[in-house]
């Protein structure tokens, strides 16, 4: 499937945007433990065999929360959205606040994340 066969419904997703805006309102008291990831993953659904960039923080070593999902254990994230750990980028709340403002984007950032599409 390419992605113009995409519905316009499932295109151009606000996770980023989402994501950044969590971890400032929801997560800022936790935010030495809490990550920002970006990273692509594998679609379902309409989006079932196309790859895209996505967002999504992790609270721990083994929590993930998702715009889309809530709450979900980082192995089972993983394993249903095909990401592979070593091509995700993983910034602290710090980090993303300062690299959203000096890019004037909630992401994604760097020559890897500029290649995603934007989920």
């Amino acid at each position: 499937m390419a992605l113009d066969d995409v519905p316009n419904i499932n295109k151009g997703g606000n996770c980023y945007h989402n994501v950044l805006t969590a971890a400032l309102r929801e997560f800022l008291p936790m935010s030495e433990r809490v990550k920002v990831v970006h990273g692509e993953v594998g679609g379902t659904g309409p989006l079932a065999g196309i790859r895209y960039g996505h967002a999504w923080l992790e609270l721990s070593d083994d929590l993930v929360w998702d715009h889309n999902g809530g709450m979900v254990q980082r192995d089972v994230y993983y394993e249903i959205g095909t990401i592979d750990p070593d091509e995700v980028d993983k910034y602290s709340i710090d980090e993303a606040v300062m690299l959203a403002l000096e890019h004037d984007t909630t992401g994604p950032w760097g020559e890897k994340g500029n290649a995603r599409l934007h989920g």
